[in-house]
């Protein structure tokens, strides 16, 4: 039988509207201070259902959806021009299920001085809020389904309620996906990405109301072009004919080929012992560094996968089967 060649062609990357100033001008106004406000952003497949979005972040890979049951990826990153260290989290839920995610993190991360408070404010969104809960929802089908933050000196809880049946039959004839739903959360100075990362990794767990069959913490892969360009440009593929035989070859969107440096053409099984080059290419690329462990709690699974899209140097001559992610995958 003729295996198939998993790859990764093309990675997404976030990117989000410029935010909107809160009009805080005054003494008293900054009194009422944002200690802690996260933003919200509702998604199935490529459509967005509603948002609080209103800041630009540094570019950030989008892990590759898979048709689990839930799954969820964790990413910090750099947002504001750099000026502060967020997390992004990322619950892709294609199930009824009501999902809480734990995020251990010092309260001396987030926000307490008014000054800076009102800075995160004005930088992104103009929502009030403060520490404590603060929750968005969205009426899907006439089915309420809510996120909620709730902030305490061990940690963050996100949860997320209210996708039953109903909301996921909806979506899936819809959209032919779950709800994903997005929350990024804002620290100051005093925490790194690499403590955010250290902690998240060494803590941050996941549980459901229902147990899954399958559970995926994703891990993006980072195209190793990204590094070479001020701002990431989107790859598309065309078709050309070498040889008399038709091949996928990368190109910058209104641009040139990508040079060969970032991409490289596998050895594919034709079928009946007969190899040759790959109709498809892969992007040369390494593990998001920022992405993170969400362990999942409550739930005994059978069997973990962890993936591994690594290019081995001989991917040219020699058979593989690469993954196109670096997911770890929990079934049972």
């Amino acid at each position: 039988m003729k295996k198939s060649l998993f790859f990764s062609l093309i990675v997404g990357l976030c990117a989000f509207a410029a935010c909107n100033e809160a009009k805080i001008e005054t003494a008293e106004d900054q009194a009422v201070k944002l200690v802690a406000n996260p933003d919200f952003v509702f998604t199935s497949g490529t459509t967005t259902l509603f948002s609080t979005f209103a800041t630009k972040a540094d570019p950030t890979p989008d892990p590759v959806v898979t048709d689990a049951n839930v799954e969820a990826n964790l990413s910090v990153c750099a947002v504001g021009n750099g000026q502060y260290n967020a997390s992004k989290l990322s619950l892709h839920i294609r199930m009824a299920n009501d999902v809480t995610v734990f995020l251990p993190v010092a309260a001396s991360a987030l926000f307490d001085d008014p000054t800076s408070a009102v800075n995160v404010f004005k930088e992104t969104q103009t929502r009030t809020g403060g520490w404590g809960e603060n929750s968005a929802y969205f009426e899907i089908d006439g089915n309420k389904v809510t996120a909620t933050v709730a902030y305490a000196a061990e940690g963050i809880t996100v949860t997320v309620t209210g996708v039953n049946d109903a909301v996921a039959k909806y979506l899936w004839e819809g959209y032919e996906d779950g709800l994903t739903v997005e929350v990024w959360n804002y620290y100051n100075e005093s925490a790194t990405l690499e403590s955010l990362r250290d902690g998240f990794n060494a803590g941050a767990t996941i549980s459901f109301t229902n147990e899954p069959k399958r559970y995926v913490n994703a891990f993006a892969k980072i195209p190793e072009y990204i590094a070479d360009f001020t701002e990431a440009p989107r790859i598309i593929s065309k078709t050309e004919t070498v040889g008399g035989k038709e091949f996928l070859f990368p190109y910058i969107e209104n641009g040139s080929a990508l040079a060969t440096d970032y991409w490289v053409r596998p050895l594919d099984d034709y079928g009946e012992g007969t190899f040759g080059p790959s109709y498809f290419y892969l992007l040369k690329g390494h593990k998001n560094a920022f992405d993170c462990v969400v362990k999942p709690v409550g739930v005994t699974f059978s069997q973990t996968v962890a993936h591994n899209a690594d290019i081995p140097d001989d991917v040219e001559s020699v058979f593989y089967i690469i993954p196109g992610d670096y997911n770890v995958v929990y079934t049972k």
